[in-house]
């Protein structure tokens, strides 16, 4: 693509020639007009002067009078003289190649050929002597007057032009100086430290500076995330790694098979536990990154459903039943690949802190009243103090006691995923012994979207 100096001195030179060109040709119209008129004016003064003249007065000799004349002005035109007697005589005729014509029948201006050359003549009856003067001058002549003329004009224009192409390049550095000066300014930021510019610059950069600034804040955000997520991974990870490598080395050491089925299942166990939480780092990391969610009706009923392959080998470890209250056909507007996320999520939650044998709810209900979708987990877990009901929505955080399973990014992850969807989650405790997590949707998300 052309440079912005390239496309406005080509801009600011494609105006100047237009106007040039413009004005040129109108100052030669306007003097060709002009050149009429003056020459018109010339017959008419030349043929009334004439006409006060006797035919005696004059030298009755046909030829050009005039030719050893010199011509002492640059606008000196050449006139031709004629004179006619009513019975359509030539009576005299003064001036240089005069062709001859008819005689003249009507006074005023008229154009004429001969001989290949056109003339302009001007004809008037003088009735005190009775006879017509005419008067005539070449066409050429009028011509060569206007060009003449219209020269004196056009040369200073010339000129212009070529003192406006040089103002335009000395021009366009002026005005482009402040982009200049800003491509400095950035290339001058650090890359290990990027800092919103601050410069003065002129209105019209104003929204570009400050997008600059907002993308380099959305850089800094990004870096941020990353350094937090490569600093949280590697924290969480290191007890999961660790506890694979000393259960490892107890199994090679282990000299039973009942002792070494023991050590390979606590592997087992560590590298699930790893894996979960890969997952979830996953999970986060990719909704931190989006920004916006596309969004489809979509049926809880079967976004559920979908969701308990992967919770019921987890609840049947522990002979948790799971039980679903809610319409079929019923659902709201959402993002399907992230509600199944906090579903399941809501869902290992529930099953992790529920005791053996216990009972979990997923209970559901439209609100078209107050607009709303609501969905609860009930557990009979230990419950959530009121004092938490905040911070449990929080990363890493854990409230529950240790040895309770768990990342700590599941109820971040659901929080995150319930804001992208304008919604509320909140925790409260059900009349009976446990914790109830209530999630709220928008039945519309179009105005949002």
């Amino acid at each position: 693509m052309r440079s912005i100096k390239s496309r406005l001195q080509y801009s600011i030179f494609s105006i100047v020639i237009f106007i040039w060109v413009g004005v040129s040709v109108i100052v030669l119209l306007k003097m060709f007009h002009e050149a009429e008129e003056l020459i018109d004016g010339e017959l008419v003064s030349a043929s009334r002067i004439a006409a006060y003249l006797s035919a005696e007065a004059l030298v009755a000799k046909r030829g050009p009078h005039f030719i050893d004349k010199k011509i002492a002005h640059d606008y000196e035109l050449l006139i031709s003289l004629q004179q006619w007697s009513t019975k359509g005589e030539l009576l005299v005729e003064l001036g240089p190649q005069v062709p001859f014509f008819i005689a003249p029948v009507a006074t005023g201006f008229k154009d004429l050929n001969a001989q290949g050359q056109a003339w302009r003549s001007y004809s008037e009856y003088d009735a005190s002597k009775h006879l017509w003067v005419r008067t005539l001058v070449t066409k050429g002549s009028r011509d060569a007057l206007a060009y003449d003329v219209a020269e004196t004009f056009l040369y200073p224009l010339l000129l212009s032009l070529a003192v406006v192409s040089v103002l335009a390049f000395y021009l366009t550095k002026f005005v482009l100086h402040p982009i200049y000066a800003l491509s400095e300014r950035i290339e001058k930021i650090p890359r290990d430290k990027l800092s919103p510019i601050v410069y003065e610059t002129p209105q019209e950069l104003h929204s570009l500076v400050f997008a600059i600034n907002d993308l380099i804040n959305k850089l800094n955000q990004a870096r941020e995330l990353e350094k937090e997520f490569i600093t949280v991974a590697a924290h969480e990870l290191r007890t999961p790694l660790t506890n694979i490598q000393l259960h490892s080395e107890n199994a090679l050491s282990a000299r039973e098979a009942e002792q070494r089925v023991e050590v390979i299942q606590l592997i087992l166990n560590s590298s699930k536990r790893a894996t979960h939480l890969v997952n979830q780092l996953l999970n986060m990391a990719m909704l931190e990154a989006t920004q916006n969610l596309s969004f489809a009706a979509l049926d809880v009923t079967d976004m559920i459903n979908e969701c308990l392959p992967t919770v019921l080998p987890l609840a049947d470890t522990k002979k948790v039943q799971i039980v679903i209250e809610g319409s079929l056909n019923c659902g709201f507007e959402g993002n399907k690949e992230t509600v199944a996320i906090l579903f399941r999520n809501l869902l290992v939650n529930a099953v992790h802190h529920s005791p053996r044998n216990a009972r979990i709810i997923i209970r559901y209900e439209k609100s078209t009243l107050e607009g709303i979708f609501r969905v609860q987990f009930i557990d009979q877990g230990p419950g959530v103090r009121a004092q938490d009901a905040v911070k449990i929505f929080q990363k890493f955080s854990r409230t529950a006691p240790a040895h309770y399973p768990g990342s700590g990014l599941g109820l971040a992850i659901a929080k995150r995923i319930v804001d992208m969807h304008f919604g509320h989650l909140y925790v409260g405790n059900p009349d009976e012994k446990g914790a109830v997590f209530i999630v709220e949707f928008p039945l519309q998300q179009a105005k949002h979207s």
